[in-house]
């Protein structure tokens, strides 16, 4: 609805309608929702109205204190009522799906170098208390912590759709985080008209998740889809996935050691895993301590078309490092099935 809200040079409007409104008392219709979503208010703004006294009237300084964080709610609200309302007329008229997207702050970047006002996620219940005519807010997202403003923006009911990302092999390895962890329904690189290479690292990844869309669309709901992007500072994690602990390393054989690596893996029945991704390896842990435990009977590379899998070659010794992992090469994308067995 609008590209990148908000007030640049200031922390708010100084003008002399906006002076008297600041003055003037907080309506009431934002301190009731603060108080009916005290729970799930994002716990930087929570924290800001307890440690002004959780007032439920008074003027914008007296409920969340005299700095800048109360401008920028100040001006949050304002926005957010105009923009609502212009949505709502709008989509009288053409009723489709509306967002506002947000150019992202630094964690202490003052109000005013960056639009103060807009969705950020501290003042993202700002916007939805003013309103319900926008169906999500989306993020602008060229930080290089990528999966924590991911979380900050889906969560409480708001899905992760990116109208902007960094583009490139960081957009390629990005979206199967985005897609894979955080149920994202859109992801567009910046400039995406001008990934011109079809054989780049861009193309690849889009063509290898078109051809597993359907299945991670059925899978998002319910969690049965994990992504992950990793690197020498984060070269591990780990994950719950049908009864299992999923370890998900940088590749490793003979010494040999994936810079960074990416993919998503799905659980597709008890035993059977689906997983695209590059330069990673995966091992399967029972989670109980005792009882059968869990080796690879089988990887088998492979693809799907039209939703069906077309298996490919079967992968063993150095392969699947002789049964003890399930390797993605560095070398390029691929997709591949993993089959589990138990034994005591």
């Amino acid at each position: 609805m609008e590209n990148e809200v908000g007030v640049l040079g200031g922390s708010r409007d100084h003008s002399e309608a906006a002076d008297k409104a600041f003055a003037s008392p907080v309506p009431a219709e934002l301190t009731a929702y603060l108080k009916a979503h005290r729970q799930s208010l994002y716990p930087e703004l929570k924290a800001l109205w307890d440690a002004n006294g959780d007032k439920m009237v008074g003027a914008w300084a007296e409920v969340f204190g005299d700095s800048a964080r109360a401008d920028e709610i100040f001006m949050a609200w304002n926005y957010a009522r105009f923009v609502h309302g212009v949505t709502a007329r709008g989509k009288a008229v053409y009723n489709i799906p509306m967002y506002v997207n947000t150019w992202l702050m630094g964690d202490n970047t003052p109000p005013g170098d960056y639009p103060s006002g807009g969705p950020e996620p501290r003042v993202m219940d700002i916007w939805k208390a003013a309103g319900s005519a926008l169906d999500f807010y989306a993020p602008d997202l060229y930080a290089s912590n990528f999966t924590d403003w991911c979380r900050r923006y889906h969560r409480d009911g708001n899905p992760l759709f990116m109208p902007e990302a960094q583009g490139r092999s960081t957009a390629a390895a990005n979206v199967f985080y985005a897609l894979g962890e955080e149920a994202g329904f859109g992801f567009s690189p910046f400039a995406i008209e001008d990934e011109a290479d079809p054989k780049g690292d861009l193309a690849a990844s889009y063509r290898l998740l078109a051809t597993l869309e359907p299945l991670i669309v059925a899978h998002q709901t319910d969690g049965t889809v994990h992504g992950f992007v990793l690197n020498q500072e984060n070269p591990s994690i780990d994950f719950v996935m049908q009864g299992y602990m999923v370890h998900v390393t940088l590749d490793e054989i003979f010494g040999n050691h994936a810079e960074n690596g990416f993919g998503l893996i799905i659980a597709t029945g008890k035993d059977e895993f689906i997983g695209a991704g590059k330069g990673i390896r995966v091992s399967f842990t029972p989670r109980a301590a005792s009882g059968p435990k869990v080796g690879i009977a089988a990887v088998d590379e492979g693809v799907f078309e039209n939703g069906i899998w077309i298996p490919g070659r079967r992968l063993n010794g150095d392969e699947n490092d002789q049964g003890k992992g399930w390797r993605f090469t560095p070398r390029r994308l691929t997709t591949a099935k993993v089959t589990l067995y138990h034994f005591e």
